[in-house]
């Protein structure tokens, strides 16, 4: 499923057009993404917590030469899924 296809099943099951869902997505989107970068942690029980976390600089190999480069330390997103949904995929 695809963000356009989110749009028109969240759309279809709502009282909502779809601009004023994409709204609320778009919304949504950005306001994850601003708090992650000021490092707040997301918690939505039962279904995902999402956290900024510091991957360190480390040794790897190109696949081309083989030849062994530093991957430079980064920032990235961390995604926890919760119990609940968890079990509801078994």
């Amino acid at each position: 499923m695809n963000k356009s296809e989110l749009i028109a099943a969240i759309a279809k099951k709502s009282k909502y057009t779809r601009a004023q869902v994409a709204k609320i997505i778009n919304s949504f989107i950005i306001e994850v993404t601003q708090n992650l970068q000021k490092g707040v942690k997301i918690k939505l029980p039962g279904f995902v917590t999402i956290s900024k976390v510091r991957r360190i600089a480390r040794d790897g190999r190109d696949p081309r030469s083989g030849a062994i480069i530093t991957i430079p330390a980064k920032n990235a997103a961390k995604f926890k899924v919760s119990t609940v949904l968890n079990n509801t995929l078994r």
